[in-house]
């Protein structure tokens, strides 16, 4: 990347004055990226590259992947355009965005198409993956395991920069963690359209227990870091010192949005207790990076995390919405056991039909809109009872008697609903049977509507 001005033409002179003439064979360039402030310090600058190619046999690539111009803001020399400038023989072409290294800039410096990319490989990406592990057999352990791991990682590739979004980082975050709500919902086997009524019981569920959007600031507190560590005389780390006091610089919004997820935040240099990290070595600054984030980035998010999901399982607990009697069991990550738990694919349909059942406290059968589940039917398809919803399935009806007795078996003659969705059981064998039980009577039910599960 080149940084022109007036100066740099003398420079690129000298050094290709000091060359032999003319290279005996064909080279082509990839990728280069020159920032200028007016069109004349464009033109001049493709014309010492262009001099510098001939030279040293090197050639840009034309067509689809020629020279690109993205001009953000105005520009002084209003004269001047594209047509104007060549670049080896190459006429630029005037783009409203482009990417660089996997991020996407666009004229305005808005950063919506960037944040459009991140929410489209999030979801996109992470659907697939629930379909494909789904269909070779896996369960929901280890499908969500794999897309926090694997996933996340990829989509999230250059969201540093959403810190300078135009819309501010709650807006920001909202639309990272729906997206993250949507990967929820089809591990669970619902549609994309279908509510849930909670983001925080899909989240539980599938023990995606770090959002979307927390994952955005930890990268971006985690870059500032980096960036602090640079060495003085670094292009970049210029850059920042002379940014750093703008009100609208990315230095300044990354601030801010650390501010606003904890005033308990800690700039590296403050961690480290010193200002100046040009006499450490590359081995050393790699290990208190590594310090920074393990003993005072990570254990913050971690407990501002924790704190969240308490707050909306506790008010949830306390409107009877969701059945979880104790939040241990989902507030912690998928053990390696649970992860390749080796149950048939069927077994782990029936707990994904479970989990709903949890979540909605309904009879997770998609109605015809498809956007809602079935809470209530005006009576039991097989019994004549009115106003009846799984509470009656799975405790009352006796048409359901044959796959309740393993429970009644099992739990001493109880089989309270409350006791069915309740997360705790005594040993593998009741854990089973209870989803036996839910699945069971939600796909009769299901089967006799001719109406679709989960």
């Amino acid at each position: 990347m080149w940084l022109w001005h007036s100066a740099g033409v003398d420079k690129v002179s000298y050094v290709e004055s000091t060359a032999q003439s003319f290279m005996p064979y064909q080279q082509f360039v990839d990728d280069g990226f020159l920032l200028c402030l007016h069109w004349n310090d464009l033109s001049c600058a493709n014309q010492v590259i262009t001099e510098a190619c001939h030279l040293w046999r090197h050639k840009f690539a034309g067509g689809r992947k020629g020279p690109r111009v993205l001009q953000v803001g105005p520009m002084c020399d209003s004269q001047m355009s594209p047509q104007n400038i060549t670049l080896c023989g190459e006429q630029p072409v005037k783009v409203e965005q482009v990417k660089v290294l996997g991020t996407i800039i666009d004229d305005q410096l808005t950063l919506e198409a960037q944040l459009c990319a991140v929410l489209s490989t999030l979801q996109s990406e992470g659907i697939r993956l629930v379909t494909g592990m789904t269909a070779a057999g896996f369960g929901l352990p280890a499908i969500a395991s794999q897309f926090s791991t694997r996933v996340v990682a990829k989509a999230m590739h250059g969201c540093e920069l959403l810190a300078s979004h135009v819309d501010g980082f709650t807006k920001v975050s909202s639309r990272l963690n729906h997206a993250h709500y949507i990967v929820a919902k089809a591990c669970l086997g619902v549609p994309p359209t279908t509510s849930l009524g909670s983001y925080v019981a899909a989240f539980a569920e599938c023990r995606f227990l770090t959002r979307a959007s927390t994952i955005l600031a930890q990268r971006v507190v985690m870059t500032r870091a980096r960036l602090a560590l640079l060495p003085r005389s670094h292009p970049t780390r210029v850059a920042v010192r002379a940014a750093q006091h703008l009100p609208a610089s990315w230095w300044q919004h990354a601030r801010v949005l650390m501010l606003s997820i904890s005033s308990e935040f800690s700039e590296i240099w403050e961690f480290a207790g010193a200002s100046d990290f040009d006499n450490l070595t590359k081995q050393e600054k790699t290990k208190l990076l590594q310090a920074y984030l393990n003993s005072c980035v990570t254990p913050l998010l971690r407990l501002l995390e924790e704190q969240w999901f308490q707050q909306q399982l506790q008010h949830m607990i306390s409107e009877a919405i969701v059945p979880y009697n104790h939040l241990d069991h989902v507030l912690l990550p998928w053990q390696p056991n649970e992860r390749w738990q080796t149950w048939p694919p069927t077994f782990w349909n029936m707990v994904r039909i479970w989990k709903v059942a949890r979540i909605v406290c309904a009879l997770p059968i998609l109605t015809h809109e498809g956007s809602k589940f079935l809470s209530l039917l005006a009576t039991c398809p097989f019994c004549g009872d009115v106003v009846v919803g799984i509470r009656h399935f799975v405790e009352q009806c006796v048409h359901m008697q044959d796959i309740r007795s393993s429970v009644f078996r099992l739990m001493g003659g109880s089989c309270e609903l409350s006791m069915i969705l309740c997360q705790s059981s005594a040993s593998v064998e009741i854990f089973t049977a209870k989803v036996k039980l839910v699945a069971g009577a939600t796909s009769r039910v299901a089967q006799y509507l001719q109406l679709d599960t989960v």
